[in-house]
């Protein structure tokens, strides 16, 4: 949402932080934010109107099916087809969104640039951007809202980065905590901007998600904002994870520190030994077998009322699993609701057995 450049730039930022500014160096950044300001403005038209078509540019792509093919994800043919018919319509119209696309790609696909010259810009750019094509299906969605429509509206969201509808879904797991990455890392730049002064107006934003390794895995700086700065614009965190040896460092420190913990039985020993001593901070005496040796369906929960931490208390849990499996086979019996008495009817019925009324007969 936003101009352009605007647009286009905070891609190439969630590049650098999904990656890591030594790997999205200068030069790579510079080229995605000019590939990417021209890939926001392409349309279906324009891709069927150029020669890109026959060179298997999908006209129904995303934004990031038009980077990759301004990059040369497909052809150096098929980029240099897409770049010029953006610079003859910028020179026919003189429409100055696609004066400036043109201007954007001109250091890559001027008449002066050779194709090796253009490769040694786009090769390692691409690779970035192909990394996340499997999931394009996303991407292209035909219906997008932005997280700061969302925010506004107090929309709830499910987000599924697992099985699309279509069946598709994603290559490897590391394209999955990618994704989440990005949406966590994003979701962040828009509740800072779209959620100032939310906790004084008792207004919140809340985030669940049910493996914190999904989101975190690959960038964990959005978990300890949430933890250390997310509070006054309303954000409420509550992540759940099975491996938390798996997590980074930061993200098991800051997810240790939340306001509530609750642990379930841990089989690994670091894990167990860090739980207890969380738990033990207030002077009360947990071990690690407290942790260990809990029963199926007990947890131990630490919470924290007014800023001031409680003591440490075990609890039972339903077997919700078993619970909702009862539910579903129990056998559903359907009763019809009482009937009200009514005078017999020996006159005509209609189809539905209603009687219909007969005229009165003339004197």
């Amino acid at each position: 949402v936003g101009p352009i450049a605007q647009q286009a730039r905070r891609i190439v930022d969630a590049f650098v932080y999904l990656y890591g500014e030594q790997s999205v160096g200068l030069r790579s950044a510079d080229t995605l934010a000019r590939v990417f300001h021209a890939a926001l403005i392409i349309t279906p038209e324009m891709v069927v109107q150029s020669d890109a078509v026959k060179l298997g540019v999908n006209p129904n792509g995303s934004p990031f099916h038009f980077a990759n093919v301004l990059l040369g994800g497909l052809s150096d043919g098929a980029g240099k087809a897409l770049a010029e018919h953006i610079a003859i319509a910028a020179v026919d119209t003189s429409n100055p969104v696609l004066v400036d696309a043109r201007a954007q790609l001109a250091p890559l696909y001027s008449s002066e640039v050779t194709p090796r010259k253009r490769q040694e810009y786009t090769e390692a750019p691409r690779n970035k951007v192909a990394a996340l094509l499997t999931m394009e299906h996303w991407w292209a969605a035909p219906k997008k809202l932005s997280w700061g429509e969302l925010l506004s509206a107090h929309r709830p969201v499910v987000v599924n980065t697992g099985v699309a509808p279509t069946g598709e879904q994603p290559s490897d797991q590391r394209i999955t905590e990618e994704m989440g990455a990005l949406l966590l890392h994003t979701l962040r730049l828009a509740i800072s901007q779209t959620c100032a002064g939310w906790q004084a107006q008792g207004r919140a934003v809340r985030i669940f998600a049910d493996e914190v390794k999904a989101v975190a895995a690959a960038s964990p700086e959005v978990v300890t904002w949430l933890r250390s700065d997310g509070r006054a614009y309303g954000a409420e965190a509550v992540f759940a994870t099975q491996q938390p040896s798996q997590l980074p460092e930061e993200v098991r420190k800051a997810s240790m520190s939340f306001g509530t913990l609750i642990a379930f039985m841990q089989n690994e020993e670091q894990t167990a030994k860090e739980i207890a001593a969380n738990l033990s901070l207030d002077g009360s005496a947990w071990d690690v077998q407290d942790v260990t040796m809990l029963p199926r369906y007990a947890a131990i929960v630490r919470a924290t009322f007014q800023q001031e931490r409680l003591n440490a208390f075990t609890v039972q849990v339903p077997d919700f699993r078993s619970r909702r499996k009862a539910e579903a086979t129990e056998p559903v019996t359907l009763t019809a609701p009482p009937q009200e008495d009514v005078p017999a009817h020996s006159g005509p019925v209609d189809a539905w057995g209603q009687p219909v009324a007969t005229p009165a007969t003339p004197a």
